[in-house]
């Protein structure tokens, strides 16, 4: 059996359809004969949303983002699709969205695993709050009082439905021990910190951005269109600006400090210390040092 055989099998077009007029270049064929040496297929017009349509990738135009698969890897893609050009994301690609599917095997752990659970320590302090957390469970107490009245009257009960009873009042005196006795931790989560050299420009020039993003979807014409890409222009060349006017001010600022205030030049240092990248801490110390030399 050829391997080109199994799309056949899994309903897959072996004909390709493509909404670019190009000719492939050098790097297309290349691209042709590595997918025929190694067995592997482009996936674009031949599944999904995309099947028969062939969308285009770049610059509306021709198509030179793929996604290649094996016949066998087929079946596993679940959703594939050439989305709306975002000029956020690329100047001239659209973004490919792709989800694979599995199915999810269990295996059996024999080894022995510690219990993550908190153990409960009684503390005789709140004994009566204890008492009290099990007075307030009323739906559980009055189900245990009926089973067993239920067994009380019965001429025959099983030994399952005693196991049963005894099952439900431990778990009303465990859950009961543990939200009286086990300290609550409180889990907060914490705001990434914003880049310092993202200003409010930068702010007010997203936001026209979305606004002109959700504008284009509603009303896909060239008129939204330029808008929206006039928008994105925009908001790189004002990020772009922000960015440099704030590395340079920090470099006037460590070179000033470094020869006049000592204390203030390492606290700058410190405060990057904690906050960048170390490569990006690596680079201040490698300036300051040779500011420091000049």
């Amino acid at each position: 059996m050829l391997d080109y055989e199994n799309l056949k099998s899994y309903n897959i077009p072996l004909k390709r359809v493509t909404q670019c007029s190009c000719q492939p270049n050098t790097y297309g064929y290349k691209l042709l004969n590595c997918c025929k040496k190694l067995n592997m297929y482009i996936a674009n017009s031949r599944i999904s949303v995309d099947k028969g349509v062939g969308k285009t990738t770049c610059k509306n135009t021709s198509v030179v983002d793929y996604l290649l698969l094996s016949s066998k890897l087929f079946t596993l893609v679940k959703e594939f699709e050439i989305q709306q050009f975002d000029p956020l994301l690329s100047d001239a690609h659209s973004a490919i969205h792709i989800t694979l599917k599995s199915q999810s095997t269990s295996h059996k752990n024999n080894s022995v695993t510690s219990d993550q659970t908190p153990k409960t320590r009684w503390h005789d302090n709140k004994r009566n709050q204890f008492v009290h957390t099990v007075h307030n469970k009323k739906e559980q107490l009055s189900a245990i009082l009926n089973d067993l009245h239920i067994l009380h009257s019965s001429d025959h009960c099983t030994q399952h439905e005693i196991d049963k009873v005894v099952d439900s009042i431990g778990e009303i005196l465990v859950s009961s021990a543990n939200e009286t006795f086990i300290k609550k931790t409180r889990t907060t989560t914490q705001r990434t910190n914003q880049k310092p050299w993202y200003t409010k420009q930068c702010y007010d020039a997203r936001k026209k951005i979305h606004k002109a993003r959700k504008q284009y979807n509603l009303h896909k014409n060239e008129t939204n269109h330029k808008k929206l890409l006039d928008f994105s222009k925009q908001y790189k060349q004002i990020t772009n600006k922000a960015y440099n006017d704030y590395q340079f001010n920090l470099e006037s600022k460590i070179r000033n400090t470094a020869q006049t205030n000592g204390k203030e030049f390492w606290k700058i240092l410190n405060y990057f210390n904690k906050r960048v990248k170390m490569i990006q801490t690596l680079y201040l110390l490698n300036l300051c040092t040779i500011i420091l030399r000049t």
